[in-house]
């Protein structure tokens, strides 16, 4: 069986990475960057301040996003606040003085509808050609040219009727595009190229990019041109459109929520949708996740009163996600709702609540997290001292009391799965010291779980699979049914019945097999088990669905199979 690379996500940086990242850029800024004798004609601002100033953002930034930014503040060029600032400012930056920037912004638009990430420089001097300044002969005259020099003189024609390359060469040499091997180029990120196609596609019919196929440039161009531009027709045409089960032609203009202007005519309907999906009962927590975060990107006022006024409904998914979403949104107005909800049956509100509260982070939502963890139940009090784990200030204070409180043992074990959530050497011993010298084995035991959980590999770290027929798992359910395992043929129909009558495990493992036969079979099964009545197979699906899409797979409309009305 031939194994097909699956595409997996990121996980974002934390506040942690964020805040060791900008501490060793200024580091770094001040011993190599700020000795050079350009950098001394302007005065230096206290890095101290600047790296407070670049933590104290609570918006979603991308790596490059907050790198950028970190580059504006120490250099003094930052050009505004948003994200788009600090990307123009950078392409300004590695610019060629000597470049139009209509030259750059057509190079990238021909580069898009084009579909060439890496392209031909000799075909991009012909895009950028009429921006290249007119040639002037160096030449002496024919007349003056003695007999004897002619065929010296064609040769050297013949070699200087090669093209230069001109504005491309300097875009090269100033760090914008980069040089490949067989004589081929390309833009040093694709942010920058597909930022700069947007620029340009402002005037100009955008249409045709939704006729492209899926690629990474097409996705940037359209982004960028909502950040600039009308994006009205693009959105208009993607809303047309069904797309089930993924959603993507509503989440592709959601994701431009939150650079475009607040006045864009799309922004209403594309929030609407986003609404009517986030509170859609029967839906993958996944794929309404998607549209939670989307509000949260956005930074629109309205969605703080959305989350509020879902806090009070009985759906308990969307409890969990509007808890969530006020965190996020750090809502200070949500605090007693969310209190309210430390008392919810559902574990996983629960501890959304004590994860939104945490992230507040104000006195008041602080006091009802310890008050969870004094007086709760043993689910809440461990969902409460996880939940501190994320507050380095005020959490971890109350952890740390927490550990020697020597008249109640919950709280100590409690304590000590949020200390397994740090990983800072004070963590560390206090775990040492309540899995040796606590006078209660129900704390000992719980220490020693969470510093054997660090011994052991990230679970979130994917894994090779081996083979169908060399698969442990797989070999024990076919002796169960009898049956065998060709290591030439794939095992579709014994993966579809593990699917359909195998224990939990045996049917989530089932699909990590199934993603690389996209049957009608296959995707018949899968859809039953989606739209069935197990909440985790139901998510396991939906990823699945979601991976497939991401290398290229046509997903089909569940309506053909009979479900997802």
């Amino acid at each position: 069986m031939v194994m097909i690379p699956i595409p997996f996500a990121l996980a974002a940086w934390d506040i942690g990475r964020r805040t060791r990242f900008i501490q060793k850029w200024g580091d770094l800024w001040m011993k190599y960057v700020a000795v050079e004798a350009w950098a001394q004609t302007s005065e230096q601002v206290d890095p101290l301040l600047l790296n407070s100033w670049l933590e104290m953002d609570t918006s979603t930034l991308t790596p490059l996003e907050l790198t950028l930014k970190a580059w504006g503040a120490y250099a003094g060029d930052i050009r505004g606040p948003r994200p788009i600032d600090f990307i123009e400012t950078h392409v300004r930056r590695i610019t060629p003085s000597s470049a139009p920037r209509e030259a750059l912004e057509l190079l990238a638009l021909q580069v898009n509808l084009a579909t060439e990430p890496v392209f031909d420089p000799r075909r991009a001097k012909d895009w950028v050609g009429k921006f290249e300044p007119a040639e002037q002969p160096t030449s002496a005259p024919e007349e003056a040219v003695s007999e004897e020099n002619k065929d010296k003189k064609s040769s050297k024609q013949k070699k200087s009727q090669a093209p230069s390359l001109g504005l491309i060469s300097r875009m090269a040499d100033s760090g914008l595009l980069i040089q490949h091997r067989n004589n081929r180029m390309r833009f040093i990120h694709p942010i920058f190229g597909g930022y700069l196609a947007g620029r340009s596609l402002v005037n100009y019919k955008a249409d045709s990019l939704l006729d492209q196929p899926p690629w990474i440039g097409k996705y940037l161009a359209m982004h960028y041109l909502a950040a600039h531009g009308d994006a009205t027709p693009l959105a208009e045409k993607l809303l047309a459109q069904m797309d089930r089960p993924l959603s993507r032609n509503l989440l592709i203009p959601a994701r431009w929520l939150r650079d475009a202007p607040r006045q864009a005519a799309w922004r209403g309907p594309v929030m609407a949708k986003l609404a009517q999906l986030l509170q859609q009962h029967g839906q993958p927590l996944g794929l309404r996740g998607q549209a939670l975060a989307a509000f949260i990107n956005s930074g629109d006022p309205s969605a703080a009163v959305l989350f509020r006024q879902a806090l009070t409904d009985n759906d308990g998914e969307l409890l969990q996600l509007a808890a969530l979403g006020s965190g996020a949104l750090q809502d200070v107005k949500s605090i007693d709702p969310l209190s309210s909800l430390l008392n919810n049956p559902s574990p996983g509100v629960r501890r959304a609540a004590c994860l939104a509260l945490v992230t507040i982070g104000t006195s008041t939502a602080m006091d009802a997290i310890a008050s969870a963890l004094l007086h709760g139940d043993e689910n809440l009090r461990r969902a409460a001292a996880e939940a501190m784990a994320g507050h380095p200030r005020e959490g971890h204070a109350m952890l740390r009391e927490g550990a020697v409180m020597k008249d109640d043992l919950l709280v100590r074990r409690a304590v000590s799965y949020g200390l397994a959530r740090i990983r800072q050497p004070w963590a560390d011993d206090l775990l040492n010291h309540l899995q040796t010298d606590d006078e209660q084995w129900m704390v000992r035991n719980s220490a020693t779980e969470a510093l054997d959980d660090r011994e052991k590999p990230d679970i979130h770290i994917p894994k090779r699979l081996p083979p169908p027929s060399e698969s442990p798992w797989l070999i024990a359910f076919a002796g169960k049914q009898g049956m065998g395992i060709s290591p030439d043929k794939p095992p579709t129909d014994l993966l579809l019945l593990a699917l359909k009558s195998g224990t939990e495990e045996e049917r989530l493992a089932s699909l990590a097999y199934l993603r690389m036969m996209p049957t009608e079979g296959v995707f018949g099964a899968m859809y039953q088990a989606m739209y069935g009545s197990e909440p985790t197979l139901r998510e396991t699906v939906f990823q699945t669905f979601a991976e497939m899409a991401a290398r290229g797979v046509d997903v089909p409309d569940p309506v053909q199979f009979g479900v997802g009305y």
